[in-house]
């Protein structure tokens, strides 16, 4: 597959298959948060992660 093909294919399954979401930080309130994050393997992930366990801990999964 060529570069432009894959690139066409990629944005395609981007916009059927994904979301993206954006979340604001407060630089000084949320200070330990950004640390935290920034010590993450996959900020992604981690989001991902936390969400999970949070509906497993409300009985919603």
């Amino acid at each position: 597959m060529d570069k432009q093909k894959k690139s066409t294919y990629d944005q395609q399954y981007q916009k059927t298959h994904m979301k993206s979401l954006t979340v604001w930080f407060n630089r000084e309130k949320d200070a330990d948060i950004l640390a935290f994050l920034e010590t993450a393997k996959s900020k992604t992930q981690l989001v991902k992660d936390c969400i999970r366990k949070q509906l497993e801990n409300s009985g919603k999964e």
